[in-house]
């Protein structure tokens, strides 16, 4: 049916396509002649349903063309669907529905096709609109089934207005100088004056001025086509925007109809170049735009990377969504503000607590100390209007019951930009992020005008947010770590903080990064503390002892591993509680780049009476959420005690034995034979000598063989062999070029001969992965001999009787790894030292030990049944029955020592986990 749709289309029998194959009925309209400029363009109507049209128009004209023809094809058809199209190429147009005017006066949509190429998207819109002849449906119904398809997604629709003013801002950056002292100020300049025009284009579609397309009519009808004035124009309109009427020169034409701005959008003064015609051009491309339907806080992501020539390629490819900024929003406060407007619309009398509510949220004040550019703030922003907008609603009807005064929506508003506040280290987003929020005020406000039939008059602008940045007065003010945020907004009750700021490990934190991360942490850093907790620790020195809100977006490291009691002391020592938390989900952005990172969401306050109680959100392997109410939110992000594990020198329980890393070699890959040199090697009665299997964590998991020289025990003379020789140079050269000044040094009293750490051990030994798969039910280990050398992807124990392989290979270990320990993504981590040194095993009886003995057995028989399967293939989907009864035994044997009774879930595991290790310690 789909590919018979396009075959249609690509041959233009548009009239079969919609009466015969969708299901429209023949049209009643007349054919139009459109008579333009010498030029006349038949428009033939080929179907139609409840008069909503389809006009088919054989030529493609400019879309200028295209919208006056849509012009007069509108007196006859006010719901309407045109096709233009010239035998190679078609544009399908639709005027979109503008939700913020309520009519279908918007600009056209176009849908591009080239006849012959693939247009699933089309396809798609064209099932959409198909009907079923056996039921009958409502102009209204077919309204929402068009609109469904053709309407496009905002994220669509503001990639595209990303895109529209990239190519303005790629034109200005061209004609400002690129070399000398004057381009020291391009950034600048460019930023002021791209938000000053997306601030004029959007006005122009929002009814900010007093006649429609102002800003467009003045640049197309009061600047040269060659663009030779517009730079003095532009100039010129922006003095005027900032200047009051009374103050103004006399003016004529359209300046004279511009509104007073003021705000500081407009207020410095920025001498442009002269420009072009291309200038021009782009100018009035981009305030065609329909800019009244964009979504400022998704644009303002899209908006930011167009100075990124990184991102340009892919401009609107990746973008935090609003969606994921609700999931830190809502639980932080927007879901108790909104029960509290739903428990008061129960009541016979709303009035007092509807006004004590709309009281309360002109008292909140949203901080974002990492706002980029404003995406928090704007949707925080969107959202305390929307529900003051609903309860003006309500009250308005109580009102009318009652015969009390209407409201004024021009008056009566008491959330205001003036409760915003952001820091941000670089100008750009930070004027996309003072632009945007007057951009969503003013969508707000038009929510106003459809709800109420009036709205506050905002220009001259009189409230605005407060972004904070660099100036040249204050280079370090938009530093958030080198702010005081007290100097910003004064920390109250009503304070939210909340943000997503710079993640940066330990891997990837610039020297200067580094360097702040150790000011602000003092004597308590820890490197392994990710760049995004100091925004945790500068929130909880902000507050003090003011019961305020918080949360982050943040790595999930900050409930895994080691590092989690550095963070997290302080937190409890301070007096918060975890809210609510989002324990590890894959976050896609702008700024995560293609691959999506793994983070966790933690809000925080000061609630004394649990209320409400804590919600924790987890996702499952395909990624659905499972929300939860629970008791507490510790640490790790799961139900249970504000218990936090430091690391140990030596197991709990004496009974098992110690692990430590395995060999590392540090030799850029000399030691290591591929297989030719296996040959050559082998072939050297020397050489031969020193060859020995190599298990590195894939040969662990995947069977395969690997090999290298390990010369430990290699006489001086053993390494006059000129295959020998040669490796070793090699990797004493490797180690002379590190970059690593502890490993130059060692290397020049360290024999190159050598792996860099030895942990070899002389009798057989368990091999332990240093990473396992998050979706594995088990830990798999293995047995090798003291022939087989193990890298230190792996840890090695010596377990001669199988009690470490027992308890490595129970389902409540695994517990106790994703319940603390790190992970890489979403992987578990395995660590001797934070893992498995800590794991609370209580006392164990002779009796006990002889059962994990046995089960240890049971599991290794188990494998022995499938000796052609590799460890990796034993622990996939398709584990063997065998094994899996083994391993039921060994959870049993090894459970039956944490609690006399059977532990039937995760939870019941866990908590004896807890209850065992605050009794250990």
């Amino acid at each position: 049916m789909t590919s018979k749709f396009m075959s249609y289309v690509d041959k233009a029998d548009f009239k079969n396509l919609f009466i015969e194959e969708l299901g429209w009925d023949q049209p009643t309209a007349k054919p139009l002649i459109v008579e333009m400029d010498n030029d006349s363009f038949h428009v033939t109507p080929v179907a139609g349903f409840h008069g909503l049209h389809v006009w088919s128009c054989d030529s493609l004209p400019d879309r200028s063309t295209q919208a006056q023809i849509d012009r007069e094809v509108s007196a006859t058809s006010t719901e309407r669907l045109i096709i233009f199209h010239d035998g190679s190429k078609q544009e399908w147009r639709w005027p979109r529905y503008n939700k913020n005017r309520g009519t279908n006066m918007s600009k056209l949509l176009v849908h591009e096709h080239t006849i012959g190429n693939e247009h699933s998207a089309l396809e798609r819109r064209l099932e959409k609109i198909a009907l079923d002849i056996d039921h009958e449906i409502s102009l209204v119904k077919l309204l929402e089934k068009m609109r469904t398809a053709f309407d496009v997604e905002e994220s669509e629709e503001s990639s595209k207005a990303a895109k529209v003013m990239a190519k303005l801002y790629y034109e200005l950056e061209a004609h400002l100088p690129q070399e000398g002292p004057e381009a020291a100020g391009n950034l600048h300049k460019i930023s002021v004056t791209m938000t000053r025009i997306l601030f004029l284009v959007f006005a122009d579609d929002t009814m900010m001025w007093d006649e429609e397309n102002l800003f467009q009519n003045f640049i197309a009808f009061e600047t040269e086509r060659d663009g030779s004035d517009l730079g003095a124009k532009l100039e010129l309109l922006f003095g005027v925007l900032n200047t009051d009427k009374k103050s103004r020169p006399e003016l004529t034409g359209h300046l004279a109809r511009f509104k007073y701005v003021n705000g500081g959008i407009f207020s410095e003064h920025i001498k442009l170049p002269n420009l072009s015609a291309k200038m021009r051009d782009l100018l009035i491309d981009a305030s065609r735009f329909d800019w009244g339907n964009i979504s400022p806080a998704i644009f303002g992501s899209m908006f930011q990377a167009v100075k990124s020539k990184e991102l340009r390629r892919e401009l609107g490819a990746h973008y935090t969504s609003e969606k994921d900024i609700l999931k830190t929003l809502k639980p932080l406060f927007l879901d108790e503000l909104h029960a509290e407007l739903e428990r008061a619309k129960g009541l016979s009398n709303p009035t007092i607590p509807l006004n004590a509510l709309r009281k309360r949220l002109g008292q909140i004040k949203i901080l974002d100390p990492a706002c980029g550019c404003g995406n928090f703030l704007i949707v925080a922003y969107r959202e305390l209007r929307e529900l003051e907008l609903q309860i003006m609603e309500v009250l308005q009807d109580h009102r009318g019951d009652t015969g009390a005064r209407t409201l004024d929506a021009t008056l009566d508003l008491h959330v205001s930009l003036s409760q915003i506040y952001g820091i941000e280290i670089d100008e750009w987003p930070a004027r996309i992020a003072e632009t945007a929020l007057h951009l969503i005020d003013r969508q707000c406000n038009l929510r106003l005008i459809e709800k109420f039939g009036e709205a506050p008059e905002r220009l001259p602008i009189s409230e605005a947010a407060k972004i904070v940045t660099a100036t040249d007065d204050n280079p370090q003010g938009g530093n958030a770590l080198r702010t005081d945020w007290r100097d910003i907004v004064a920390p109250d009750q009503h304070v939210v903080v909340v943000g997503n700021p710079p993640f940066n490990g330990r891997g990837n934190r610039t020297p200067s990064q580094n360097a702040e991360q150790q000011r602000i942490w003092g004597k308590d850093f820890n490197i392994n503390l990710d760049y995004v907790t100091c925004w945790w620790l500068k929130a909880v020195q902000y507050f003090a002892d003011v019961p305020g809100r918080w949360a982050f977006v943040s790595t999930n490291s900050v409930c895994q591993g080691e590092p989690v009691a550095s963070l997290w002391q302080p937190i409890l020592n301070a007096g918060w509680r975890c809210r609510f938390a989002h324990k590890s989900m894959k976050w896609e952005s702008e700024a995560a780049g293609k691959a999506a990172v793994h983070v966790s969401i933690v809000g925080f306050d000061k609630a004394t009476d649990n209320q409400p109680r804590p919600v924790l959100t987890t996702y499952d392997r395909g990624g659905a959420a499972h929300e939860s109410v629970v008791d507490n939110i510790g640490p790790y992000l799961c139900p249970g005690p504000n218990t936090l594990v430091t690391k140990r020198g030596l197991p709990i329980n004496t009974v098992l034995p110690k692990a430590s890393f395995g060999n590392m070699p540090n030799d850029g890959g000399h030691f290591f034979l591929d297989n030719d040199d296996l040959q050559r090697f082998s072939k050297d009665p020397v050489a031969s000598r020193f060859i020995k299997r190599f298990v590195g964590a894939k040969e662990l998991m995947n069977g395969a063989e690997r090999w290298c020289l390990w010369l430990k025990d290699a006489r001086a003379d053993d390494l006059e062999n000129e295959l020998i020789r040669t490796r070793v140079a090699a990797v004493g050269s490797f180690r002379a070029d590190s970059k690593s000044p502890s490993i130059r040094t060692k290397n020049e009293s360290y024999p190159p001969h050598l792996f860099w750490q030895i942990a070899q051990p002389a009798s057989s030994y368990l091999c332990i992965p240093r990473h396992g798969s998050e979706h594995r039910p088990y830990f798999p280990t293995a047995y090798f001999g003291p022939e087989v050398i193990t890298g230190d992807a792996n840890f090695l124990a010596s377990d001669p009787d199988g009690i470490a392989l027992a308890i490595l290979s129970s389902r409540i270990f695994v517990d106790w790894m994703k319940l603390i320990g790190g992970r890489i993504k979403s992987d578990v981590r395995f660590s001797s030292t934070f893992v498995y040194n800590t794991f609370p095993l209580p006392s164990t009886s002779s009796e006990q030990q002889g059962r994990l003995i046995q089960v240890a057995k049971d599991i290794l028989a188990a494998r022995e049944l499938y000796p052609d399967w590799s460890l990796g293939e034993l622990y996939s989907d398709r584990m063997p029955p065998e094994l899996i009864a083994a391993h039921s035994k060994t959870d049993e044997a090894v459970e039956a020592i944490f609690s006399a009774k059977t532990l039937q879930s995760l939870e019941e595991r866990q908590s004896a986990l807890w209850r065992s290790y605050i009794a250990l310690n």
